[in-house]
């Protein structure tokens, strides 16, 4: 674990370098073709930090993109041995255990880590308000989504989740408002979801 950071430990039923920090198991040790694209890594970018960051967000397209787990979970690992200080692990870690292991507890822990640690992403605010939202918690996630909001008023997503946030603390009309502007085009992949939410908020 990187100086000064401590998480509850949660293991999970994968391979070891498929989970967050290696399934906290003590050898924490990549397998030789890990190994090999770690070192082809870091000929090409020598500044850890940028390799590290770079690696994190590799994960989360294969994560999100993709939909493969495994090498996210991978990817992430790869990143935490080179700089464990980056916040992109973290907050990649937490999408992780959200999306694929539905462990939406640690996700919330890890993007608090990740909020603490180096070179935040922007998305990091509004990944957690999601997070917040799946653990139905909508006042806490209504407060990052509104940040989120404004620092990326084009976002359909940002604005979705938000208006779902709005909805569940007790303002239809304002939900509506913000609905009425996310077209499908602006949350490709989960234009189902966005129907589901229409006829939620009864828009």
């Amino acid at each position: 674990m990187a100086k000064g950071v401590s998480v509850t430990r949660h293991a999970y039923r994968v391979p070891d370098n498929e989970a967050p920090f290696f399934n906290f198991a003590k050898d924490r040790q990549m397998p030789p073709s890990d190994e090999s694209y770690v070192r082809t890594v870091l000929d090409k970018v020598q500044d850890r930090a940028e390799a590290a960051r770079m690696l994190a967000a590799s994960a989360t397209v294969s994560l999100l993109q993709g939909k493969d787990a495994p090498a996210a979970g991978r990817r992430l690992n790869q990143a935490f041995l080179i700089d464990a200080q980056q916040s992109l692990v973290y907050h990649g870690y937490a999408i992780l255990v959200s999306e694929h292991f539905h462990d939406h507890k640690f996700a919330d822990e890890l993007m608090r880590v990740a909020a603490r640690m180096n070179s935040p992403d922007p998305s990091l605010i509004a990944d957690h308000g999601s997070v917040l939202l799946d653990l139905d918690r909508p006042t806490e996630a209504r407060l990052l989504l509104e940040r989120a909001a404004k620092a990326n008023p084009n976002s359909g997503r940002v604005r979705a989740n938000l208006a779902l946030a709005v909805y569940l603390t007790g303002d239809r009309t304002r939900a509506c408002h913000l609905l009425a502007d996310v077209t499908d085009q602006d949350v490709v992949g989960h234009e189902r979801d966005l129907e589901l939410l229409r006829r939620r908020v009864k828009c």
